[in-house]
């Protein structure tokens, strides 16, 4: 009987240090899975519910809530994928309209909802030293209609999207000191793609504005831009330190 009780023993350890501590612990192992049994059963759940009601990568989406654009190589969604706006274009209908007292300016064509891609800011991509050059050859010319934005590449001669010349709607979005929309960035792939973004509700007809956080190159000489968005908080110019993040380096 000894020999039975230390034969068992010994298989028991045997069990266990091959992993098959189920045959040995019985329902013990089920209690410790529950928790991990538990949340692949959320997982599961969240998919079927997206599969449900077509809300894929939404507002949800992890990729979606750090500014980055699902792909096709780590998003299985496919075509269900909400969170593709830029590859996809999906821009809001636009007019470029004549303004009172900002030039050209944009206006919603329809209704736009809080959160929208609007439009992507596009143009040409060149680097802050060539950027330098073409403010100065402008300012030569007294030519006052130019438009960079400065993109944050953390390097010792970031990159500038010149809009100037090569551009789209987003060329005549106008400045305010109380927007209805913001730059942001956006990581697309292996890229980083710049697209204005409402913050709020936009009604039609009504201006499209963002916050040019104006900030002109070091040793460029710049004449004062006046502020004309007629904000009840308007600072009056648009040559104010930058609050955070990229700057339009100049402005039309």
């Amino acid at each position: 009987e000894l020999a039975d009780r230390r034969r068992r023993r010994r298989r028991q350890r045997v069990l266990l240090g091959h992993g098959r501590c189920d045959e040995v612990v019985g329902g013990l192992l089920q209690a410790l899975d529950e928790p991990r049994r538990d949340a692949e059963r959320a997982v599961v759940a969240r998919c079927e519910r997206d599969k449900a009601v077509g809300v894929e990568c939404d507002a949800d989406c992890l990729n979606r809530q750090m500014c980055v654009e699902c792909v096709a190589s780590s998003c299985a969604h496919g075509a269900r994928c909400q969170n593709r706006r830029f590859q996809r274009r999906e821009t809001k209908a636009l007019r470029i309209v004549r303004t009172a007292r900002c030039g050209w300016g944009v206006e919603a064509a329809a209704a736009i909802r809080k959160g929208d891609f609007i439009v992507e800011a596009i143009g040409e991509l060149v680097d802050e030293t060539e950027a330098r050059e073409r403010l100065a050859r402008a300012e030569e010319r007294g030519d006052a209609a130019f438009y960079m934005i400065g993109c944050d590449g953390g390097t010792q001669n970031p990159l500038v999207i010149d809009c100037t010349r090569k551009g789209n709607e987003s060329r005549f979005v106008n400045h305010s000191c109380e927007p209805n929309c913001e730059l942001a960035k956006w990581r697309v792939g292996d890229k980083d793609r710049y697209g204005i973004f409402a913050l709020r509700d936009i009604a039609p007809d009504e201006d499209v504005t963002y916050d040019y956080r104006y900030q002109a190159f070091s040793g460029v000489v710049h004449r004062g831009h006046p502020c004309y968005c007629g904000a009840p908080t308007c600072c009056g110019t648009l040559s104010r330190p930058p609050a955070g993040g990229d700057a339009v380096a100049a402005v039309s």
